[in-house]
């Protein structure tokens, strides 16, 4: 029986670039106020006299960060309205290293610049008449403290991981992992200035020897320098465990460390208030990334949902976590008869199965912690292997190599068992994007590579990181239970033992399977599988294996028995997922929540205020008013009210929307017909496979075959350490780029 391929998405996504192209174009609008803050203070000449340091703060928020924010929340939102089917986006889904290139080039063009615009002001601007290199160099390090502020704000920014409301994800197709590329990339930045501020402070002080009197707590600038010692001691510490080695070694250092983030931010606006007025926009934003559901079907405490869900043990160490999504559907519950929310046909979806379809897609991540264990409550990020829409539930396949993975495989066993679960997202973009129906989903379009361009791209999954590359097959629910109820399952089991199975010892192996990859578009699609039961149970949760070649070292029947015709799904509340209508209010609410929060932590501050209000400090309301203590609430109002309010939107949202799901079965899906994959036993052999001996070529002849020839073949890997480096190898041999997906969060 044949089964349909995934159904596609809206025309949105593969039709205008104009709502990404505005998106991005918001985004730079935000980077480039943002960036020029300091320029307009240096430009712009207040009379300090007549105002108090707060007012100066209410003059710099209408001028400048009224369209920062503006442009901040519109490029957020514009992604929003889009999001639910899809985004085209600006770059091609070939290629995320070249756009992670060239932002990060835009950040350290930003960064150099702020620095020479630093030494242009002292040295040109605002030049005093005598001026010794110590005085110059501390007005430097002064001026270069407002970078470090700069970066943390869009730190932020590159942290949002709701394709929902990250323009960089949606408008420029980028996955979370690329843009925590960007964070790190942004975090040197951060480090840089911030050493090149303290180092010039120090030396200067040394120098003039006022070291002793300026870190004094009652000197005019002691209480801000001691807290910069204290924001100091606990950035760097942070900027440490972010190092590559030291964040794979210890990734609970890491956590641990960068869970200081808040106390950092309110150590850095004690240290310096003035400067933070970019950093609150990106702080209410990234509060509704991590707290609200805008995305997905459910809301909870700190945006995650409840679930029940089922652990199967497929293997010694691989489980599959069934997920229900969505209520039940109409055709697998008697009892209901909601013709609209269930799957009708093989090619007819209603909206509800096509808006679960499109967030669900695999190659996204959810982030799941189990609620019954402490040490595992953390949620921790899995890619998502495959969504059945007849089953309305989401699969992710887990292998047990940590203290989590090997206690949710603990609690597995073959029948499938009940493991109560905390979901976050999805979040993330898919790697590889459904397009229409007839084209293949992997294969670049003529206007992403030009007609002229001859590209080949070999992927390369590694036991689930098949996850990152694989769609979703989708059949109705009628025909699953047809599949189950004639046993089926194991009927199709057999007809992939009769497959042609390519020996170890065939020598033209390489060119055998070659034939089978012009499928893609010019795309070769390779899994290295640790066991057949991995492709039974891709297979039977809904993932499309259409195309890719499979090389295992045992036979294709070793997985007989190992996949079953049903398994169980418990009871549960389950919500259906935000309309756009409903995601675009809630996004404004929280906007709005987000602007009466601040401007009432402010309220205050609009008492005029001459200019020896704050001489002598008499009162607990001059002090308050005259002191930083004060100007810090309307970021701890952000920080503290604000997130509040958002979870607390947010739970009675998912009260409101949640609904009984009981308990049902998961019908699985047939196995793999014949000559659908490859299946190849033996370990995968780069140089014999690829035929990459032959491919080696000069500098000069990759230079040629990229540019004149146009040909530019590519590799992209989702595998262990030993094997990506040996495909980054070949692939820089051969003169193609390499695009490593398993670099993980």
């Amino acid at each position: 029986m044949a089964v349909s391929s995934s159904p596609t998405p809206s025309a949105a996504a593969t039709g205008s670039r104009f709502p990404a192209f505005l998106s991005l174009s918001l985004l730079f609008l935000a980077f480039a106020f943002s960036f020029a803050r300091d320029m307009f203070k240096s430009l712009v000449k207040l009379d300090k006299a007549a105002l108090s340091q707060t007012d100066l703060g209410w003059f710099y928020d209408g001028l400048h960060q009224g369209p920062y924010a503006f442009c901040l929340f519109a490029s957020s939102a514009i992604v929003l309205v889009y999001s639910a089917r899809g985004m085209r986006p600006m770059a091609t889904v070939s290629s995320p290293d070249r756009a992670v290139f060239w932002i990060r080039v835009l950040l350290a063009v930003f960064n150099v610049f702020q620095i020479t615009w630093a030494l242009v002001t002292v040295y040109v601007i605002n030049r005093p008449k005598p001026q010794t290199w110590p005085v110059a160099l501390e007005n430097v390090a002064r001026r270069i403290a407002y970078p470090s502020f700069f970066n943390f704000a869009w730190a932020l920014v590159l942290a949002l991981r709701s394709p929902a409301i990250s323009p960089l994800q949606a408008a420029l197709g980028l996955s979370y992992e690329d843009s925590i590329k960007l964070h790190r990339s942004n975090g040197w930045w951060m480090t840089i200035t911030s050493v090149l501020h303290v180092s010039g402070y120090l030396v200067a002080w040394l120098k003039q020897g006022t070291l002793d009197k300026e870190l004094r707590w009652a000197s005019p600038h002691g209480m801000g320098n001691v807290w910069g010692i204290i924001q100091a001691a606990i950035f760097f510490p942070l900027v440490f465990a972010s190092i590559p080695w030291i964040r794979r070694k210890s990734y609970l250092i890491f956590t641990v460390f960068h869970a200081t983030w808040p106390v950092l931010l309110v150590a850095s606006i004690m240290h310096a208030t003035t400067y933070m007025q970019p950093l609150l926009p990106p702080l209410a934003l990234f509060i509704i990334d991590r707290l609200a559901c805008l995305y997905g079907t459910g809301s909870g405490p700190s945006g995650a949902s409840p679930a029940v869900a089922t652990a199967v043990r497929v293997t010694d160490d691989l489980t599959a976590l069934l997920i229900p999504v969505g209520p039940l559907p109409s055709s697998s519950s008697p009892d209901k008869n909601d013709e609209k929310n269930h799957l009708t046909s093989n090619t007819h979806l209603s909206a509800l199965d096509q808006d679960l379809i499109d967030m669900y897609q695999p190659g996204r991540f959810l982030s799941v912690g189990i609620t019954t264990s402490l040490r595992s409550y953390v949620a921790h990020p899995f890619s998502i292997a495959a969504y059945s829409p007849a089953n309305r539930t989401v699969t992710l396949m887990v292998r047990a190599l940590g203290p989590f993975t090997r206690e949710l495989h603990a609690l597995a066993s073959p029948e499938g068992e009940a493991v109560s679960v905390r979901v976050k997202g999805p979040f993330s973009m898919p790697v590889y994007p459904r397009r229409n129906a007839g084209e293949d989903a992997y294969a670049p379009t003529d206007a992403e590579i030009g007609e002229s361009r001859k590209a080949t791209t070999t992927v390369v999954a590694g036991g689930v990181g098949l996850s990152k590359y694989v769609h979703s097959a989708t059949v109705s629910p009628a025909t699953l239970k047809h599949f189950a109820s004639v046993n089926s399952i194991k009927k199709d089991a057999a007809e992939i033992d009769g497959d042609e199975e390519v020996s170890s010892s065939s020598s033209d192996a390489a060119t055998a399977v070659q034939a089978t990859a012009t499928n893609g578009g010019g795309l070769r699609k390779l899994w290295l599988c640790k066991h057949p039961a991995e492709m039974a149970m891709y297979a039977a949760v809904g993932a499309d294996l259409t195309g890719w070649e499979v090389y295992c070292k045992q036979p294709s029947n070793a997985a007989a028995g190992v996949v079953r015709t049903s398994y169980p799904l418990f009871a549960q509340k389950v919500a259906a997922p935000l309309s756009t209508l409903a995601r675009v209010f809630l996004y404004v609410l929280f906007v709005g929540l987000y602007l009466a929060t601040y401007f009432v932590s402010r309220i205050m501050l609009s008492v005029p205020a001459n200019a020896k209000y704050c001489t002598k400090q008499n009162t607990m309301e001059q002090f308050m008013r005259c002191s930083r203590w004060f100007a810090i609430l309307p970021y701890l109002s952000v920080l503290v009210i604000f997130g509040a309010l958002v979870t607390l939107v947010s739970v009675i949202r998912g009260a409101v929307a949640a609904t009984e799901r009981p308990a049902s079965l998961f019908y699985t899906h047939p196995a793999v017909p014949a000559g659908i994959v490859r299946y190849v036993q033996r370990r995968f052999d780069a140089d014999q496979d690829l035929d990459l001996a032959a491919r080696k070529r000069s500098a000069v002849a990759r230079v040629v075959a990229a540019c004149v020839v146009g040909e530019e073949p590519a590799f992209r890997s989702c595998t262990s350490v030993p094997v990506r480096d040996v495909f980054r190898q070949r692939a820089h041999a051969t003169g193609a780029s390499f695009v490593d997906d398993a670099q993980g969060l």
